[in-house]
């Protein structure tokens, strides 16, 4: 029987009907029109992999109206055949089950998808297989399907189990993009376990297993990693097609094609079933194709790998004559084998015979060891090899019924007091809330409906409020999250020499050499999240051209910083990442994507960028008119992007680009061109980069690109590269990447393109065991994608893609056995130690041992502090003040009152024949409109200069007035911020004069012992501060600083 709801009127076809309460338009065929008869009618909806006879069932009993459909006839019930046969398949997606389902061997009796609508009761099963691996075999079963181990087979490897149920889309886990949080969705919207949708299906979490059971006697388990099990209701006994068979008892008919055609091999039948591409998968192996023989199986099959699966008298031994160990130590060996040992996938190949095992009631005894497959879990939860399958949640009146078919499961169970919420253990008093039958997590903020925003507060209080969506928004589910969600992008491209194209597509050049504001926030919302992105120029290459050097975000609390020529690598807050990278916080998601950088932000910002000569920057609709700078105010007119700071207009290109300019700290920057007018190729010489062998490439219709050109324009990109061609004179790497640009763009905007490199055109030089391909998913490829979701964004840029064995390990490919480690969002490369969480972890990461941690601290001599993008302990900064009421603190923490006000020597560099050498003098003055002793102006002595700042903020550098910012030497830089004025010297050393008369010398490790005067050697010990130039200790500070009075002043 299929029942449908009311909302289902009208909206539907097939042998039910359109369930429209009008009988006479049943005999609908799928063209829309009347069939002739009734043997027509039931052609015209039969499923094409299906044979074209019944044999001996019995036919369809038609029913008026089609309210309900029922079939008439017995099913024997089937169990699984033993022997079935191993075939390897290939990497991708294939339809395990059709859908609807079939319950006569020839016929569909589901209703089908006329108006996109779903239909109660739809079960369909898609197992997307890993497109990191092309290890396969198969092994076709029967009513009872198990799914374990790594590998793409029928009893192997399961990406991405969804078993479809009224509406159900529940993506359990895979192998390159394995979720670390139990997360399961219904009709797209993430939902909290246990779930129950009354009279359709329950979902519930079990030991180390996630469980669907639907009222029609379907049953699917999946342990979050790698091992699936689907038990069919006999009513589907040889009336189901697809990868699994026909479960029909009869393993020899099982490899058969959508056509229903006997398949010649593994291949003809996966490809057959296929029912998606996944980007960089192939039918066949690529490039280094792995093999396992029987002899290097054989190591794996020993005791110190899957042995223990099957050795006489060991802990499985009691569970050997109900579940025969063969096959799984079998599979536990190809799993290990191509997998070289990996950790992970050999213990969840040895976990996949417990979970067989314990479902039938057997016990088995402990298996694991702090050595061998050591269990790992998460707060408040501890291992257990026989736990309950009922564990305690938050929703007690949500116990499900599956669960006690089962008496006990291996996994993590919460600690006594505690109990789950969702996928956490949390004390039972901090459970969350209920509300419309759904969970949700305390303090969790989520979207009842559109209209309805709630909070789950404390003691399970639900707050709701009315919400509308901003003018630029919508209502939809977007990563499984019901919510607000921008109704457009605006995209700001700059690319090239640089040539920028900004948000409302205003297109200008800039040749300077210095840091620019690209966008910011600058009319601010309660709803709107800050940022600023700046974009910094070098000047270089052929023509002297500017070109991109670094691109730094500021968002979320975090600075990220990304640099021309580095791939696979971010710094952010000055500590450098190996990509992929999810902040703690899940509000940035970094990766590498083909031959891009891509950062997402939770705020909706997205950044990509190429390393080199190409980048692109989303913001959601929401920001429209609200940002600024040289992207322009996204506002839908061009005519007034170019505005300054003030919000005024521009009245050139020129004063637009200097106002945006950011000070630089470590020396001058260019406008471009010197100063000059920059030289332009005239139409003459451009004409030849016109052609379709070069630039022409981007705008010719009938080349690779022209598939694009609805979806990006030409025009801009075209202009570009002759631009940049003809600079250079024709260079070709120049060409290259004004191409590569373009390409780049057309696949951010989703865009198809053809091949348009060769060995001798443009070839891109990949790393050892990997190849290029146009369209890959290089973040499905990395040693990170083992542990953690893939941060992708995009369906699939070019680039390199690792061979198959190999996944990317940072830029490099490398085998599985080599790569490293996860640790809270992290990639740790094997061997590589890293110091974190301000100094006060080191984890080092081993291959066979995993993250290996330890608690550390700083000596009381040093701080943590990032050096070259490493967290390390350091001799601290110091720093050294005189603070108004004429107190001094030196810069190891040594302090007292000056004894009157004069001009002091506070500190210098004690080698006066040094390069670098340095002395600063204070003036000390109760000459002050409140009468406080405070500096009154201070004296810097260099090398190659000589500064002075009074207390009205005045600069002068050699005798000479000055506006800041400015760059003395290479050395001396000036600065204004806030009112304060910064002097800084390459050697380490800033002095702060801020209005108020407080003067702060800070300095670096390096000067660290190599300092005098009062502000203090910078050694770390107090004690020895009060000493006089002649070495002589006093008692307190105010006759250190007497007698370091500036004898070469008066007063």
């Amino acid at each position: 029987m299929v029942a449908v709801p009311s909302s289902y009127f009208g909206g539907t076809c097939g042998l039910c009907g359109n369930f429209n309460e009008d009988s006479e338009d049943e005999m609908t065929l799928s063209d829309g029109t009347q069939a002739s008869s009734v043997e027509d009618w039931a052609e015209s909806w039969r499923d094409p992999s299906c044979q074209d006879d019944c044999e001996d069932q019995e036919t369809l009993q038609d029913t008026a109206g089609c309210g309900e459909f029922r079939w008439k006839g017995s099913l024997n019930i089937l169990g699984e055949k033993e022997g079935d046969s191993h075939r390897d398949l290939p990497t991708g997606a294939w339809e395990l089950l059709p859908s609807p389902p079939i319950i006569c061997i020839c016929l569909e009796i589901l209703p089908g998808f006329c108006r996109n609508t779903q239909i109660s009761s739809n079960l369909h099963f898609v197992q997307k297989f890993s497109p990191c691996k092309a290890f396969t075999k198969t092994t076709p079963n029967s009513t009872d399907l198990n799914l374990p181990g790594n590998s793409p087979r029928a009893k192997g490897f399961a990406k991405k189990p969804a078993p479809n149920s009224s509406g159900l889309r529940e993506p359990f886990a895979n192998r390159c993009h394995r979720r670390p949080l139990h997360l399961l969705q219904v009709n797209g919207a993430f939902v909290e376990l246990p779930f129950t949708q009354k009279g359709q299906f329950e979902l519930y979490h079990s030991g180390v297993h996630g469980f669907v059971r639907t009222v029609f006697g379907l049953r699917v388990s999946f342990d979050w990693y790698s091992y699936a099990r689907v038990i069919l209701p006999d009513d589907y006994a040889g009336a189901v097609c697809g990868l699994c068979g026909n479960a029909n008892r009869n393993a020899d008919d099982d490899f058969v094609t959508r056509e229903g055609k006997r398949a010649v091999d593994e291949i003809q039948l996966a490809n057959s079933w296929k029912v998606g591409d996944v980007p960089g998968c192939s039918a066949g192996c690529v490039g280094d194709c792995p093999v396992c023989n029987q002899k290097q199986k054989q190591l794996y099959r020993g005791d110190g790998y899957c042995g223990v699966i099957a050795r006489a008298g060991g802990p499985f031994r009691a569970c050997h004559n109900a579940v025969d160990p063969t096959p799984f130590l079998e599979d536990c060996a190809f799993d290990a084998c191509h997998y070289k040992g990996h950790r992970d996938t050999l213990c969840k190949a040895i976990a996949a015979y417990v979970t067989e095992c314990q479902s039938r009631g057997i016990n088995v005894e402990q298996w694991r060891t702090p050595s061998f497959c050591g269990p790992s879990c998460p707060p408040h939860s501890h291992y257990e090899l026989c736990g309950s399958s009922c564990p305690a949640t938050c929703r007690v009146r949500a116990v499900p019924e599956g669960c006690a078919s089962v008496l006990c499961t291996e996994g993590c169970f919460c600690d006594e007091g505690f109990v789950l919420s969702g996928d956490e253990c949390v004390p039972a008093g901090e459970c969350g809330c209920e509300h419309r039958d759904r969970y949700y997590k305390k303090g969790e903020d989520f979207y009842a409906s559109c209209r309805e925003r709630c909070r789950c507060k404390a003691n399970g209080a639900v707050e709701c409020e009315e919400v509308f969506c901003s003018a630029h928004e919508e209502c939809r589910v977007e990563d499984g999250v019901l919510g607000c969600y921008p109704a457009g992008y605006g995209r700001l491209v700059v690319s090239g020499d640089p040539h920028y194209v900004t948000f409302d597509g205003r297109a200008f050049d800039l040749q300077g050499s210095c840091t620019y504001v690209l966008a910011r926030l600058c009319k601010p919302e309660r709803r709107l999240t800050n940022f600023s992105v700046l974009l910094e120029h070098d000047v270089g290459g052929r023509g002297k051209v500017a070109l991109m050097k670094k691109v730094v975000i500021f968002i979320h609390g975090y600075t990220v910083s990304m640099e021309r020529g580095r791939k696979w690598e971010v710094t952010v807050d000055r500590e450098r990442y190996t990509l992929p990278l999810v902040t703690e916080d899940k509000k940035l998601r970094i990766g590498q994507e083909g031959n891009n950088v891509v950062l997402q932000s939770a705020a909706g910002l997205r950044l990509l960028y190429n390393v080199a000569t190409y980048l692109l920057v989303t913001i959601p609709d929401s920001y429209r008119g609200r940002v600024c700078g040289l992207g322009g105010n996204y506002n839908g007119d061009p005519g007034d992007d170019f505005q300054l700071p003030g919000g005024s207009l521009a009245q050139s290109t020129e004063e637009f680009i200097t106002s945006w300019k950011m000070p630089v700290k470590d020396g001058a920057c260019t406008d471009g061109c010197d100063g000059k007018v920059c030289p332009v190729c005239d139409a003459t010489d451009a004409a030849p980069y016109g052609a379709s062998d070069s630039c022409g490439l981007i705008r010719d219709p009938a080349g690779p690109f022209g598939p694009c050109h609805p979806r990006v324009s030409p025009v801009e990109y075209f202009n570009h590269c002759l631009h940049d061609v003809c600079a250079a004179n024709g260079a070709r790497d120049v060409l290259c990447h004004s191409l590569q640009a373009y390409v780049a763009a057309c696949q951010a905007a989703g865009a198809e393109i053809g091949g348009w490199r060769t060995t001798t055109f443009c070839p891109l030089s990949c790393p050892p065991h990997s190849h290029y391909e146009l369209c890959t998913r290089t973040c499905d490829f990395t040693c990170a994608s083992l542990s953690v979701p893939a941060p992708c964004s995009w369906t699939c840029f070019e680039g390199c893609q690792c061979d198959d064995g190999y996944l990317f390990d940072g830029e490099a490919c490398v085998s599985l056995e080599q790569c490293g480690c996860m640790y809270q969002g992290r990639y740790f490369k094997a061997g590589e130690t890293i110091i974190s969480s301000n100094c006060s972890k080191k984890c080092n990461c081993h291959l066979s041992q995993g993250l290996v941690c330890e608690e550390i601290r700083c000596p009381p001599d040093e701080v943590c502090a990032t050096r070259d993008g490493v967290q390390q302990c350091v001799k601290r900064e110091g720093r050294c003040r005189v603070s108004p009421g004429a107190s001094l603190t030196t810069f190891d923490g040594a302090g007292g009152r000056l004894l009157a006000s004069g001009t002091y020597k506070v500190t210098a560099l004690c080698n006066e024949q040094s390069p670098n050498w340095f002395k600063v003098v204070v003036d000390v003055s109760e000459c002050r409109d409140d009468s406080i002793p405070a500096a009154v102006a201070v004296f810097i002595f260099f090398r190659e200069a000589f500064i002075t700042v009074n207390n009205n903020m005045e600069v002068w550098v050699n005798g000479l007035f000055t506006r800041l910012p400015t760059a003395v030497s290479k050395a001396v830089s000036l600065s204004a911020v806030a009112g304060n004025i910064t002097v800084s010297h390459t050697s380490g050393m800033d002095v702060l004069f801020s209005p108020s008369g407080e003067v702060t010398v800070t300095v670096g490790a390096a000067l660290v012992n190599q300092l005098c005067a009062p502000c203090g050697n910078f050694n770390g010990d107090p004690s020895d501060d009060l000493k006089l130039p002649d070495g002589r200790t006093v008692r307190n500070i105010a006759e250190v600083v007497d007698a370091w009075k500036a004898r070469d002043f008066a007063g």
